[in-house]
């Protein structure tokens, strides 16, 4: 079974705090299987990259940040 993704936003507004640096920002650079990698940012200069695993919940792409589920796109299953 293949996934096809569509991704809805490249930026989101999130604050938060990763290796000791603070960001109120975080920008996709890239992605590998499940795994997404994220610039994060601080008041417009980046700081550290990210890495966050994608959930796949009932047609929707979502990250999470503790409690915070953040829909980033949707996905549909398509045979291969």
């Amino acid at each position: 079974m293949t996934i096809k993704l569509d991704i809805h936003t490249w930026t989101i507004d999130h604050s938060g705090r990763h290796e000791g640096y603070k960001y109120d920002q975080l920008k996709i650079n890239n992605s590998s299987g499940k795994r997404l990698y994220l610039t994060a940012i601080n008041k417009g200069m980046r700081m550290v990259t990210v890495s966050k695993l994608m959930k796949f919940e009932e047609g929707k792409v979502l990250l999470s940040f503790g409690k915070n589920k953040i829909e980033i796109g949707t996905y549909q299953e398509v045979s291969a």
